[in-house]
C-alpha cells in the first residue's frame, strides 16, 4: 500500500474535491460525482457537508443511491432515526 504524508493526503483530497465540484458545475445531474464528493466529505470528517450536499440533491433527484448514501452518512454520524428513514426510502 502507498502511504502519503499528511500534507500529500491533504493535497490529494483538495484536488479530488475540486475535480468533483468542477464535474458538477459542468453536469449538475452527475450523481456519481455527488456520491464521490459526499464520500470525500466523510473521509475528511465533514459529515455535515456530506449530509447537506445529499439533501440538496434529493430535492431534485429522488434516487435510491442518494438515499442509501445519506443513510450511511447519518449512521456514521450516529443519527440512527434519520439513517433508518433513508434506508427505508431506498427500498
Amino acid at each position: 500500500p502507498v502511504v502519503l504524508s499528511r500534507n500529500s493526503a491533504i493535497a490529494v483530497f483538495f484536488k479530488a474535491r475540486k475535480f468533483y465540484e468542477s464535474a458538477l458545475e459542468l453536469e449538475s445531474g452527475y450523481l456519481g460525482a455527488v456520491l464521490s464528493l459526499a464520500d470525500l466529505h466523510v473521509i475528511e470528517g465533514r459529515n455535515g457537508d456530506a449530509i447537506s450536499l445529499l439533501q440538496r440533491y434529493l430535492k431534485n433527484w429522488a434516487d435510491d443511491s442518494l438515499h442509501t448514501k445519506l443513510a450511511q452518512v447519518f449512521a456514521a454520524s450516529n443519527m440512527l432515526t434519520e439513517a433508518l428513514s433513508h434506508y427505508e426510502e431506498a427500498l
